[in-house]
């Protein structure tokens, strides 16, 4: 029941493709050394062993299209909603045990469970927080910040969860909201929350620190233009610019390194120590941006020059923002570009 085949081996990596019949990937996310991948055509979820590379589980009785997904490790859980937002379907990973259907209060956009699998976050559309005890079964804290606050902040109304992370210890919760809000909820103290103030752009990425200590953010903003003459129509990428930063959880003091036209995409935590990985685009060329994972060590971060990584590996051209994820465990990185899944160790 193997999902790919090798195409080639190069120094940076592996890249593989997956089996044809399984279509285009929409969604990806990591629990432990596995996968989760989404499907578009077949509506499955696959749950995929980077250490043994094959497929360990497929997920197959769908009854919507799968448009977010999260997992707990260890708990091996994992969780998915459909298109609307509105149900939640969760199961156990290995067993395949479906556990109850949640049917969320308001529109899901972005989830993310805690390590122990007990509580599960969920972003919604109006920039709030749902705290979900997998035990009772209910929602039992949503974490909000008044509007008027995000108002005279940011100088616009709150936009809605795009991508939300736990802390491992279960206390914190730091989500971005699509018009570039950082916001940090502390549980052990009524809900706290913490502000970050951002750069002028969209953020994408949030992730804590192993040890919790620092939360890492990216994000970056550009223009597009369509030219048309004889019929023809050409796209362009300008006035692209973006930020990686990392926060101090506990005194919000901040690094950050920012450039200018190339697009920044996704950041993570590599696993070793205090390196970051950040995913670039850079444009044009006509048949998809040409992309790059690039290292860094956060301790360095204020002020380095993005272009000048102390390692870099160059990916296949794709388009803006493709679906990729890490695995920490297996220090393994896969991304869907142009039908392909693609992946890399980063140290091999």
């Amino acid at each position: 029941m193997g999902l790919f085949k090798t195409l080639f081996a190069p120094s940076a990596g592996v890249q593989v493709t997956p089996d044809e019949t399984h279509g285009e990937v929409t969604a990806l996310a990591t629990a432990g050394h596995d996968f989760i991948i989404v499907t578009k055509e077949r509506n499955e979820i696959i749950i995929w062993d980077s250490t043994t590379l094959r497929t360990k589980q497929i997920i197959t009785d769908l009854d919507a299209p799968v448009s977010t997904v999260a997992a707990s490790h260890p708990a091996g859980l994992l969780a998915s909603t459909d298109e609307q937002g509105r149900k939640i379907r969760t199961w156990e990973i290995g067993s395949g045990k479906e556990r109850p259907t949640v049917e969320a209060d308001e529109t899901v956009t972005a989830m993310a469970y805690g390590a122990s699998g007990l509580l599960l976050a969920l972003g919604y559309a109006s920039g709030a927080i749902g705290v979900y005890d997998t035990a009772a079964g209910k929602t039992t804290r949503t974490l909000s910040v008044p509007k008027e606050t995000i108002a005279a902040v940011f100088k616009e109304p709150p936009g809605k969860i795009t991508r939300l992370s736990f802390s491992s210890d279960g206390r914190f919760i730091a989500g971005v909201e699509n018009n570039g809000a950082v916001l940090l909820w502390d549980l052990n103290d009524s809900g706290s929350v913490k502000i970050f103030v951002r750069p002028p752009h969209k953020m994408f990425s949030v992730q804590f620190s192993r040890d919790n200590r620092f939360l890492l953010t990216a994000g970056g903003g550009y223009s597009i233009s369509i030219n048309i003459s004889d019929g023809n129509a050409q796209l362009s990428i300008g006035n692209c610019a973006g930020t990686v930063s990392v926060y101090d959880v506990q005194d919000g003091s901040s690094k950050a390194a920012s450039l200018t036209d190339e697009v920044i995409e996704d950041a993570f935590w590599t696993g070793r120590g205090a390196e970051v990985a950040v995913q670039l685009s850079v444009p044009p060329p006509r048949d998809g941006m040409t992309k790059f994972l690039r290292l860094f060590n956060a301790a360095n971060l204020d002020g380095v020059n993005l272009r000048e990584p102390n390692k870099e590996l160059k990916l296949k051209a794709g388009p803006l923002h493709a679906t990729s994820a890490y695995c920490q465990e297996t220090s393994m990185f896969m991304i869907h570009l142009k039908g392909s899944l693609l992946r890399y160790s980063l140290y091999d």
